[in-house]
């Protein structure tokens, strides 16, 4: 029986990490006729056929502690826990008004105003990891926020404070109903006057009639939980990240 599981060779990681990088994600295939000693056996298997990849970031759901406990064994770190909120039905969020600040949707935005958001992002699972480095992590983030504002994303939210930009959120649209959110930030100069919440409600107040709104954030990221839940959002899921170099 084949567990259909895929290591992808992720080029676009490799480029900014300067090594081979691949990514098991095994979060959609468990099931009761793929697990135990049949998956273990296929990610044996894989990690053997893609021996020239030599970092690897493997991706578990929460249940799948025995999983866990056999890639420890073969040399993975658990290098971090990803909480996954989401929002869910049609209940409408007041919108939060503050003078001075308005928001705008639009396709693409300029990168430079957003770029420092990369010196924020330190849990990070690339900055946890001490063998990636805070440059390569640094610089990782600086070309993916770069490319969320120019078009890689579906759609980004911009908040102004007057004409000055002070804050993002990239949305990514997956299928029919699921959107989520990739990059939630708000630059230095105007945290703390609740700018996030003032975005998020206006991402739900667009899309929750069809949609499911899913955001993730790391364990450690407490301020972030604390803002998705005081805006609708609840606990989903979370999964468990390793990272086995080779």
């Amino acid at each position: 029986m084949n567990c259909k599981l895929n290591l992808e060779y992720l080029p676009w990681d490799s480029k900014q990490l300067e090594i081979s990088c691949g990514l098991l994600d095994i979060r959609d295939v468990l099931d009761n006729e793929c697990k135990g000693e049949l998956i273990k056996a296929e990610i044996n298997n894989l990690l053997k056929e893609n021996s020239n990849i030599k970092f690897v970031t493997i991706k578990l759901p929460s249940l799948s502690l025995s999983l866990l406990h056999h890639l420890v064994r073969k040399g993975a770190d658990l290098i971090d826990t990803e909480l996954t909120f989401g929002f869910f039905g049609n209940k409408e969020l007041t919108p939060l008004v503050q003078k001075d600040i308005s928001f705008k949707f639009l396709k693409k935005t300029e990168s430079k105003y957003f770029v420092d958001l990369a010196d924020e992002m330190l849990s990070s699972r690339f900055y946890i990891d001490e063998r990636i480095g805070y440059s390569k992590a640094n610089r990782l983030w600086r070309e993916s926020i770069k490319n969320h504002c120019e078009g890689f994303a579906d759609e980004v939210l911009v908040a102004y404070f007057k004409e000055k930009l002070c804050g993002i959120i990239a949305i990514r649209i997956k299928g029919k109903r699921d959107i989520n959110l990739h990059i939630v930030g708000v630059l230095k100069e105007w945290q703390r006057m609740r700018v996030a919440s003032m975005m998020l409600k206006q991402v739900v107040n667009k899309y929750k009639t069809n949609s499911n709104i899913y955001v993730e954030t790391q364990l450690n990221n407490l301020s972030a939980q604390k803002v998705y839940q005081l805006n609708g959002f609840i606990l989903h899921h979370f999964s468990y990240i390793l990272h086995l170099w080779r």
